[in-house]
């Protein structure tokens, strides 16, 4: 079985929020916090560290999938080269995204 590129992604981004977030998703309830339930303040600072840990992880392997499809990119013929510049757009939206989430976690932690 071949994996496309956004599938391998989110693959990736699903096993990586699953080794740091996996014991406290199955041990509290979640559902009363996006609710509105209160959380202590040692959980929410320790939630924001663990969401900083997962979007730079995820940064990492975003650059690394980039710098791999710029290799790509060179010597492929035009439909492959159509085909890499679509993941690469989507990579490059993917950054910018991880970027701004990076930038709003590291507020959150200031505060």
């Amino acid at each position: 079985m071949v994996i496309s590129l956004p599938e391998k992604c989110l693959l990736t981004s699903s096993t990586v929020l699953k080794s740091y977030m996996g014991d406290y998703i199955k041990s509290t309830s979640w559902k009363s916090v996006l609710l509105g339930a209160a959380v202590s303040q040692d959980r929410e600072e320790w939630c924001i560290q663990s969401a900083l840990k997962l979007c730079n992880n995820l940064t990492d392997g975003n650059v690394k999938a980039l710098e791999r499809l710029s290799q790509l990119k060179q010597g492929a013929n035009l439909s492959r080269l159509e085909q890499l510049c679509v993941a690469e757009s989507l990579r490059q939206e993917e950054q910018r995204i991880l970027e701004h989430a990076r930038v709003v976690l590291q507020n959150l932690q200031r505060q």
